[in-house]
């Protein structure tokens, strides 16, 4: 085999090599981004005064249940939503949210510290950690700060 025909196939490898590379990269890409399309739009319906909005995944803090009505904090301040915690804590796993407290549905991703008894939140809102879920709920936040890290 000459020089001339053995560059060639080398060059033709590399490129069918870039190309498999390129449509994986591109797959996983697109993936990525289709999912975080998804938790953009997602919403749950709540009320205040005579307000009725649909509030997005992404926008709430937390979500307690206070005398029997389902409360969402958001940055926007606090909303009633007719769901129940129980319906939304299966709705809003795959977001990233988690039960720390009974009457406490957490969203991860907006928690900026915790400790042995609450999760923090910016302008100083925070939820309830119970103690035997503390363990847990360290562990969630732990992974839910590595996954904002790695985007």
């Amino acid at each position: 085999m000459s020089s001339l025909a053995f560059t060639c196939l080398l060059s033709e490898l590399r490129m069918k090599d870039f190309v498999v590379r390129y449509y994986r990269l591109h797959a996983m890409l697109h993936a990525k981004i289709q999912k975080i399309n998804e938790n953009k739009y997602a919403c749950i319906i709540g009320h205040k005064s005579n307000e009725t909005r649909e509030i997005p995944i992404n926008s709430i803090l937390y979500i307690e249940t206070k005398s029997r009505k389902t409360l969402i904090h958001t940055e926007e301040g606090c909303f009633i939503s007719d769901e129940k915690i129980n319906d939304l804590e299966n709705r809003l796993e795959p977001y990233g949210f988690y039960r720390s407290h009974k009457s406490y549905l957490t969203n991860m991703a907006k928690v900026e510290y915790i400790d042995k008894e609450f999760a923090y939140f910016k302008d100083n809102e925070k939820s309830y950690v119970s103690v035997r879920k503390y363990a847990e709920t360290k562990k969630r936040y732990i992974a839910a700060k590595k996954k904002i890290a790695a985007m």
